[in-house]
């Protein structure tokens, strides 16, 4: 009878053994991984089960990643214009300069021409584009890289982008849900806190709304925002991703946004924590862990405690699986050749500052104006832009002195260079007070000036109500806006942009 006993005991045994080894081999690869490492944590973890996801923010983290064994997919931010991080081709224009040229046709074929560009990196997916409305009157770190402050044409364009990132073969993460424009704060070191009414949570919701009503394939980032102080923030907060996976009804890959950034440590306490609440409330991918073994730890901790519903760890497995299948297929469109590619880019840089530059004011030639000439920050130019410049000034840049309202009467007639960076002041704030007042002043005595922002647009935005003021909206530092700038003070250029905020 012991016999028996023991024969049905060790049956028992290997059976339990069986199905749980059945559990995590054959039925859904749960353990798979959750996370996309950044450039210090790409040899850190070492998961079965699915391919590793790694993020390049450079060239250099791009060569390592790629070094990497199949199956691998690799991300990237993929956004253009200033501040991008792959400068391999022609340098663009800002985002907002698609806004301002509101051409769907060629927003799409301008996605198409970057969506190649990071094919011929061996990048797989980017996160952009940006549905995030700008608010003129907000310090928001989105700037320029929104097409504008209208929902309808934020929707239209945040679409179109997404058409031709996947015309290329390149998987979009549009982001930052519920929209970064509902807040004033850096998510980078704050939570985006807002209590809006929800009329205006509406109008920022609206794009991502749109969008997820569409058949097209992509993904969406949640940024670390936080919805009328509710509990929790982000991608772990229980309010924005029901509104995501509930009310939206969105079935679509979920990735969090950087786990690398303060909001998570300050008020979660415990980036562990932020993993296992944001996989439980519906998301996919968390971007950028800091300890991914530890993470993972949780993750798997919580698993077989029985906290993480099986329901969405099983739909999870099933979008992480739909990503890879869709990144296989989107592989398998090639990129033309990168001299033709370059090429293309020129052109298609031009035609969008043709479209997109924005012109104020009463026109007039640059010798119509003042050999006076003033910058308000510094010349962060190339040499090739320098020299598209220069000769209209007859003088290097460099030598231009700063705006400085006491020094200057205000009956001077003045051409202000208004550069992208080094002026520290808030994007709501483009003008210090004193040259405010300077300016005041000057349109009271009907003193001309002419204005060349190639840096924040809110500097000319401030200023299209001043009768006494001609200026020129270029949309960045790149070559080809300082082609165009040259080309406007010379009087040999009519812009037909129209302001994308209101």
């Amino acid at each position: 009878m012991r016999l028996v006993f023991s024969v049905a005991a060790s049956i028992l045994v290997i059976g339990i053994c069986s199905l749980a080894i059945l559990y995590e081999r054959f039925l859904p690869a749960w353990d798979e991984s959750h996370f996309i490492l950044g450039s210090r944590q790409y040899s850190s973890l070492a998961e079965q089960g699915g391919p590793q996801y790694y993020l390049a923010r450079t060239q250099a983290e791009l060569a390592v990643a790629l070094a990497f064994p199949e199956p691998k997919i690799i991300f990237a931010d993929g956004e253009t214009g200033p501040g991008v991080q792959f400068e391999f081709g022609p340098p663009m224009p800002a985002t907002m300069a698609l806004g301002a040229a509101n051409d769907l046709d060629l927003t799409r074929r301008f996605a198409r021409w970057a969506g190649q560009g990071f094919r011929l990196l061996h990048i797989d997916s980017v996160f952009t584009p940006q549905a995030d409305l700008f608010i003129p009157d907000s310090t928001s770190v989105i700037g320029w890289r929104s097409f504008g402050s209208s929902p309808d044409r934020v929707a239209a364009h945040t679409k179109a982008y997404v058409e031709g990132l996947m015309s290329a073969g390149i998987y979009p993460i549009v982001k930052h849900f519920p929209g970064h424009g509902l807040t004033p704060y850096d998510t980078h070191d704050f939570v985006g806190f807002t209590s809006a009414p929800p009329a205006v949570v509406e109008d920022h919701l609206k794009p991502f709304r749109l969008l997820t009503k569409t058949p097209l394939t992509f993904g969406i980032m949640v940024g670390h925002l936080n919805l009328d102080q509710a509990a929790g923030f982000g991608a772990a907060s229980d309010d924005i991703m029901g509104r995501l996976r509930q009310d939206f009804g969105f079935k679509g890959l979920v990735v969090s946004d950087s786990v690398n950034m303060a909001p998570v440590k300050k008020m979660i306490g415990s980036e562990a924590l932020f993993t296992v609440a944001s996989i439980q409330h519906g998301a996919d991918l968390i971007l950028e862990p800091i300890s991914p073994k530890t993470d993972y730890n949780a993750f798997r901790t919580a698993k077989q405690a029985g906290s993480l519903s099986q329901t969405i760890l099983v739909k999870s497995h099933d979008r992480l699986a739909e990503l890879q299948t869709s990144v296989a297929k989107l592989r398998e469109i090639r990129p033309p050749a990168t001299a033709l590619w370059i090429a293309d880019g020129e052109k298609l840089g031009w035609e969008l500052l043709q479209k997109g530059c924005v012109a104020f004011g009463r026109q007039r030639s640059l010798e119509q104006t003042s050999s006076r000439v003033v910058r308000v920050g510094e010349a962060e130019l190339s040499n090739a832009a320098l020299e598209s410049l220069e000769p209209i000034f007859k003088r290097k840049l460099s030598d231009i002195p700063e705006f400085h309202p006491r020094s200057i009467s205000t009956t001077t007639s003045l051409t202000i260079l208004y550069w992208p960076g080094g002026t520290g002041r808030k994007m709501n704030e483009p003008w210090t007070s004193q040259q405010i007042a300077w300016l005041e002043t000057a349109r009271e005595q009907n003193t001309p000036v002419t204005l060349v922002i190639f840096g924040n647009p809110l500097a000319g935005f401030q200023l299209r109500s001043f009768e006494n003021v001609q200026g020129l909206i270029a949309w960045g530092r790149s070559t080809l806006s300082c082609k165009a700038a040259a080309a406007w003070l010379s009087g040999n250029f009519v812009p037909t942009g129209n302001w994308p905020l209101e």
